[in-house]
């Protein structure tokens, strides 16, 4: 996907959204300046491993620490993969309200 802004015609390419959501999570989005989905994104992950440490912890045991990790990594993959998967219509969807124009490989504008 390229997006070109109508002000100054600068073109920004998006190149695999969906793989690079899912290996970098969060800093994908912030990198590209979608803060709100980066900020829910790791509010989201956050929550989910405060539940698991509060579900793993029983008050006198020692805490386990792969138990947590491993608590983690199965719970929040769930959000990786759903983000992955709406990445490319967030990232659209940026843009376009932005006010940029989407276009095509020829360089004409494709209509939203």
């Amino acid at each position: 996907m390229r997006f070109e802004n109508p002000a100054n015609g600068y073109a920004e390419d998006v190149n695999l959204p969906a793989l690079w959501s899912l290996l970098c999570g969060p800093a994908y989005f912030l990198v590209k300046g979608v803060w709100q989905h980066a900020a829910l994104f790791m509010l989201l992950v956050y929550q989910i491993e405060k539940a698991i440490i509060f579900l793993e912890y029983k008050p006198g045991e020692q805490i386990s620490l792969p138990g947590i990790i491993f608590g983690i990594l199965i719970v929040s993959a769930p959000i990786f993969v759903i983000y992955a998967i709406l990445a490319k219509k967030i990232m659209r969807n940026y843009y376009l309200r932005k006010g940029w124009y989407e276009v095509g490989s020829d360089g004409e504008r494709i209509a939203p």
